[in-house]
């Protein structure tokens, strides 16, 4: 129980005795001010403030003498005179001044007024000024207030800034500089790095207490303090005034936390009720990708459906239950590894390898590491380009009526198109080299003969002259950059094609840098590169021990 202090005043022959009670639980100690008003009014003098002091800091609950021969003070009679008012609320008091009966109002001195108050409750807030000019001007029969509380002053909750829009829904798409709008992006993902601010608190702020002229105390209305959402991933500050992510991931508001995601989860297919993903962690999607949507992910991406004529990036391995149509459109990138059912006309990039279950069906796929189509029924490779650094292995490739197909390996599908695409670029050069040197020779040679040329063609013989050096830097440059990329390819010892039933005639096969085109039909092989040429061997199981040559043969049919 919380009650506050108190304290007893007690006349006797022997003297004034104080007993002051200290407070019980959360109450209030003993005000001083109010201690020396109550002895001011009871008229009292020869009172030893320090004693008083002291008893009220001690609160020991006993009675402690404070005066020794006490005389009561003989006050002159002022309520013939003056008449005192107190608010109901005890916030304000005012008294009255009247004249005598013979008409005329004493002398009256401002001490005299504000003892006259004290003896009538009034004990804090009293306005001197007040009382002065009312009795300088002698102002009667009409209501002056002499003193004022202190209203209390309410404190103020806490306050949370929450650094993201808590809800998503009904977001506006917006369009872009060309007025379009791309109703596939409907920004439900906030993505946010370890360490980033989500939240900030403004604390609580105490009320202040007010107080009536009567001296009790105004309690005020206190601040009320909301502790921080914090939700999982997130950190907060030893001082509990910021809150930040732990994780990267899409910061939610789950409707009584803040938490970071790390796993961004689509229960049914990725289609406008969704829109496009771009999302820091791993992606998971129960459903399908539908056409023309993008998926982009830092870490993974898990699909259980297919994947529609859509655009998949990961950082890491991409796995699709089923398969992926692309029909020529779209593209699928993993910073990692790829696995699907099947693949139907798709552009697929992974830094790892490519797993397929059944068929790889006029596709252009690259990897960095293999490319396996060979557990399931078919494991069938028709049609399209497959490169990879690593091995090619599949059931079949090719098929009997020749649909063309390409086949790499042994040289990382990026290294080899980074050289291709500077090899091109060295021969354009070589070619605006050409040409600027025959307009600089043409040029010179109008100048050699007329002694001068125009301003017109002086200042483009200098700026062929400028681009000429440009290009002559840069071919060099990429001449350098062709030469490395040469020298890492032949050092390449991977590249292998294995084919567990049939490599059908037309297939166009590249081990390393070593071209063949098939001619007739293989079965149960697996095709190296040494020395320049591509040999045949018996199929092998990918990652099993190679066997010694002769001890199974491979085979040739025509069916």
């Amino acid at each position: 129980m919380d009650l506050d202090g108190y304290f007893k005043l007690d006349i006797t022959k022997e003297g004034v005795f104080l007993s002051v009670y200290s407070p019980m639980g959360k109450g209030e100690k003993v005000d001083l001010d109010n201690v020396m008003a109550q002895i001011d009014l009871a008229g009292l003098i020869g009172i030893d403030n320090a004693a008083v002091e002291k008893a009220v800091n001690e609160a020991v609950g006993q009675p402690v003498k404070i005066g020794e021969g006490v005389v009561k003070k003989e006050p002159r009679g002022l309520k013939d005179y003056v008449k005192l008012e107190v608010a109901k609320d005890k916030m304000a008091a005012s008294i009255t001044l009247t004249n005598h009966k013979d008409g005329m109002l004493p002398r009256l001195e401002v001490e005299e007024i504000k003892d006259f108050l004290l003896r009538g409750g009034v004990v804090y807030g009293i306005d001197e000024e007040a009382i002065a000019g009312a009795l300088s001007e002698g102002i009667v029969d009409k209501p002056i207030q002499v003193a004022k509380g202190v209203q209390p002053t309410s404190g103020k909750d806490t306050v949370i800034e929450v650094k993201f829009k808590k809800d998503r829904t009904g977001l506006v798409q917006k369009a872009d500089g060309n007025g379009k709008v791309d109703y596939r992006e409907l920004g439900l993902i906030v993505n946010v790095s370890p360490g980033e601010v989500l939240a900030v608190k403004t604390p609580a702020v105490k009320g202040i207490p007010g107080k009536t002229v009567t001296g009790d105390e105004v309690r005020a209305k206190e601040g009320k303090d909301i502790p921080m959402p914090a939700g999982k991933n997130t950190l907060l500050s030893e001082d509990g005034l910021e809150l930040t992510a732990a994780s990267p991931g899409n910061v939610v508001w789950t409707g009584s936390h803040i938490a970071v995601d790390t796993t961004y989860e689509v229960k049914g297919d990725v289609d406008m009720t969704v829109g496009n993903i771009d999302f820091v962690g791993d992606v998971v999607i129960s459903g399908a990708v539908r056409e023309g949507f993008v998926v982009k992910a830092g870490e993974s991406i898990d699909i259980a459906g297919t994947v529609e004529r859509a655009t998949l990036s990961a950082g890491k391995d991409i796995r699709i239950q089923r398969g992926i149509v692309g029909c020529g459109e779209g593209s699928i990138y993993a910073g990692g590894n790829i696995t699907a059912t099947f693949i139907e006309m798709g552009n697929i990039e992974a830094r790892g390898d490519v797993v397929v279950t059944e068929d790889i069906m006029h596709s252009n796929i690259d990897a960095g590491g293999s490319v396996f189509c060979f557990s399931g029924k078919r494991g069938r490779i028709m049609g399209g380009r497959i490169r990879a650094g690593g091995e090619v292995c599949a059931k079949r490739i090719g098929s009997w009526v020749e649909v063309p197909t390409e086949i790499e390996s042994g040289i990382d599908p990026r290294v080899r198109q980074e050289l291709m695409n500077l090899e091109e670029k060295v021969e354009k050069e070589k070619h605006d080299f050409d040409q600027l040197k025959l307009s600089i020779k043409t040029l010179s040679d109008q100048k050699k003969k007329a002694g001068a040329l125009a301003a017109d063609k002086e200042e483009a013989l200098l700026q062929h002259l400028q681009t000429q050096n440009e290009l002559m830097a840069s071919l060099r440059e990429d001449t350098i950059k062709i030469s490395t990329l040469k020298e890492k390819l032949a050092e390449s010892t991977g590249g292998k094609i294995s084919v567990a039933e049939i490599l059908y005639p037309g297939v166009k096969l590249w081990i390393k840098n070593t071209p063949m085109r098939v001619e007739v039909e293989y079965r149960y092989c697996a095709l190296v590169e040494r020395a320049n040429k591509i040999s045949f061997r018996t199929y092998e199981e990918p990652g099993k021990k190679k066997k010694k040559l002769g001890s199974k043969k491979w085979e040739r049919g025509s069916n």
